[in-house]
């Protein structure tokens, strides 16, 4: 009798009886991953080479040359700054929503398909040790294992509606309220988090470290959003909340490592592998948090417009959490 590959939620499978289906899901994951990456490729290249060429800066044919404050190479100057910014932030808002799907299905996917179809899609981002090992444990704490995930999918929904301009437009005052119901969850999600980690460990001291640093960062982050909004400082307000998004995004790039990680070097135990990935993930995620930060800080300034400015036009404004 062949001997049982992976074991979760007492149910067996042999090589023969997953071999369909994890290809099949393979097959789909890749595809996915290629259109998705062919699409935003192509639209980085295309910004890339514009930002070459230089983009055009519109005038208004009413105006004359002298009531414009700046040279007309000024005005090139800046406008490229501002469409490279938003070229740059519609890229990273359609990688987050993709993050977010992958969040949702991760979360909930073990509530929604067959354990087996959960286990062979899981194994490539989490490996077999933790999926055969560490999941049911976790599963055994079912207040911090249903709340993660549940708290997990509210904030990774909530979070990138927050950030959409569009939604703070049309919907402000949901846009308000919906803040203080994130600030909760992101609160709920370090701690449960953090619980988790101690109660259930699967990498050991190394893990732990890392998920009470980053997960404690995350709930710093978000309480002194919510602070600097009640303090009507809403540039500092967007600038925490967006460290506590990233953060709180880390958990793909945990996974991407993971998976490049474990293909360079197979032999590797999980455990060790799965360690390094979460100071690798979120601390590269709290770098491009920064990096982001004070690119755009930088921009703003370039434009003549001081943070003191910003200030005062989101006055008409609401915040993401009051």
């Amino acid at each position: 009798m062949m001997k049982p590959l992976l074991c979760f939620s007492n149910k067996k499978l042999t090589l023969n009886t997953i071999f369909s289906s994890q290809v099949y899901s393979f097959s789909v994951i890749i595809f996915l991953i290629k259109f998705w990456a062919k699409y935003y490729l192509v639209r980085i290249a295309s910004f890339l080479r514009h930002r070459k060429n230089g983009f055009s800066v519109p005038l208004d044919n009413n105006t004359t040359q002298g009531q414009h404050t700046r040279s007309n190479s000024k005005l090139k100057e800046v406008n490229m700054n501002r469409v490279s910014k938003e070229q740059i932030a519609r890229i990273g808002v359609g990688i987050g929503w993709g993050l977010v799907l992958m969040g949702i299905f991760i979360s909930l996917g073990k509530y929604i398909i067959p354990s087996s179809w959960y286990t062979t899609i899981m194994t490539p981002l989490y490996g077999a040790e933790y999926v055969n090992d560490h999941m049911p444990k976790s599963a055994d704490r079912t207040l911090e294992d249903f709340s993660h995930r549940v708290v997990g999918v509210l904030y990774l929904v909530i979070g990138m509606l927050q950030f959409s301009k569009k939604f703070q437009t049309r919907f402000r005052k949901l846009h308000k309220y919906l803040g203080r119901v994130w600030v909760l969850v992101t609160i709920v999600l370090g701690l449960t988090g953090i619980s988790i980690a101690i109660f259930v460990p699967f990498g050991g001291i190394g893990e732990l470290i890392a998920t009470v640093i980053f997960a404690g960062y995350m709930v710093f982050a978000v309480i002194m959003g919510w602070r600097t909004a009640i303090q009507k400082k809403f540039k500092l307000h967007r600038d925490w909340m967006f460290r506590a998004v990233m953060i709180g995004f880390g958990f793909s790039t945990i996974r991407f490592a993971f998976m490049a990680i474990n293909f360079l070097s197979p032999s590797t135990p999980d455990r060790d592998i799965l360690t390094v990935c979460f100071w690798i993930g979120w601390g590269l995620q709290a770098v491009v948090a920064e990096w982001w930060i004070y690119y755009s800080a930088r921009n703003t300034a370039k434009g003549g417009i001081t943070p003191r400015t910003l200030e005062q036009q989101d006055e008409d404004s609401k915040p993401m959490a009051a």
